[in-house]
Parts: C-alpha cells; sequence; structure tokens
C-alpha cells in the first residue's frame, strides 16, 4: 500500500471506533440523530465512553498530521483538507488532548517524569475537553472528516479495501467467551482468592 493508502485505512479504523463509541449514545437514522436519553444518565457509561473516545480522538490526531501532509505534492489532498478545516479548526483549541490521553487515559497516572498525575491536577491545566458533550462533538467532527476523505479519496480507498482483502483477517477467540463461562471462573477465582487469607 502508498503511504497515502496506509493513512487511509488507519483514519478509516480510527473513524469506525469512534462510530461504535457515538452508537452508545445516539441511533443514525438517516440524517437524524435520535439521543437515546436513557444511556446519557448512565454515569459510569458516560465516563468509561468519553474517556475511550478522548484515547480515540488522540489517535485520529496523531494520524492526521500524515495524510495532511501529502497536500505539499497533491492538490486534490490539499482541497480536501480544506473541504474539512471546519470540522479540524474544532480541535484546535484543545491541543493538549493528547497529552490527557498519556497522563490519565493510555498510561498509569503519571507525568513523563515519573510524577503522580491527579485527573483534576491534569484537566484544570489543559486544554482538554472536560465533558461528554463537548467530546462526542469532537468524535463527530472527525466522522465527518474522515468520510469526506473517504467520498474524495475513492479510488485510494477502494485500492486500500481491495489489498486488504487479500489478507487473512481471521481473529480466533482466546479465553471465555459465554456470560456463564464467566460467572463460573470468576466464582472458581473468588474461592481460590478467599483461601489465600486463611
Amino acid at each position: 500500500m502508498t503511504p497515502e493508502q496506509q493513512s487511509l485505512v488507519v483514519l478509516t479504523a480510527v473513524r469506525n471506533s469512534i462510530e461504535r463509541v457515538v452508537l452508545c449514545f445516539y441511533d443514525a437514522n438517516g440524517s437524524n440523530l435520535a439521543a437515546r436519553s436513557d444511556r446519557f444518565s448512565d454515569a459510569n457509561l458516560c465516563f468509561v465512553m468519553q474517556n475511550h473516545l478522548q484515547i480515540l480522538l488522540s489517535s485520529f490526531l496523531e494520524e492526521w498530521p500524515r495524510f495532511a501532509s501529502r497536500a505539499k505534492e497533491d492538490p486534490h489532498v490539499r482541497e480536501t483538507l480544506r473541504q474539512v478545516q471546519p470540522a479540524m479548526d474544532r480541535f484546535k483549541g484543545w491541543k493538549d488532548l493528547p497529552s490527557v490521553r498519556s497522563k490519565l487515559l493510555a498510561h498509569p497516572f503519571r507525568d513523563k517524569q515519573g510524577n503522580i498525575a491527579f485527573a483534576w491536577d491534569v484537566f484544570r491545566d489543559s486544554s482538554a475537553p472536560t465533558t461528554l458533550a463537548e467530546t462526542l462533538l469532537l468524535g463527530f467532527c472527525a466522522l465527518m472528516t474522515v468520510d469526506r476523505i473517504k467520498a474524495r479519496h475513492a479510488k485510494e480507498v477502494a485500492d486500500a479495501e481491495s489489498h486488504l482483502l487479500q489478507l487473512d483477517r481471521t481473529v480466533p477467540d482466546k479465553g471465555i467467551s459465554t456470560s456463564t463461562e464467566l460467572e463460573t471462573e470468576f466464582a472458581r477465582l473468588q474461592a481460590t482468592f478467599a483461601a489465600t487469607r486463611e
């Protein structure tokens, strides 16, 4: 695959993961979005999904310069960047999103110097969204951006997909796979754990 195709594959993979988070809160019904209010009232779900979405958005921002760098020699990419600029502008106010990802979400609560990083300090001192609504809006921006890129670069996407379809993409099941097995194994572990206290 060409570097552009590789970037399109990565952006698409991140986009698809972002969409799965968004679909935890919204039903896509044509061009309309209907809120799943019961899910917005689940504080645990909101917390976990916001954290996961911020990790995915950081991945999107990490890959973005690879695609954008193609604009120097490719006027078609340059025009694509112009078209997605309104969505990408929304990210400009959140320059510390990758730092929050590194200190709190993807790595143990420490900064690069090894000091403990408390969430309240990191969020207070960082330019990063602290609300689920803003984080979801960034997710929508990423979705719109990648969808526009894929529409404008359909041939490159098709060539990359053709290459991917030739790969062995099977993933074997590993570990337990049913709730019954989970409950049985957890009960066994609890019993073993309790026995170690005696």
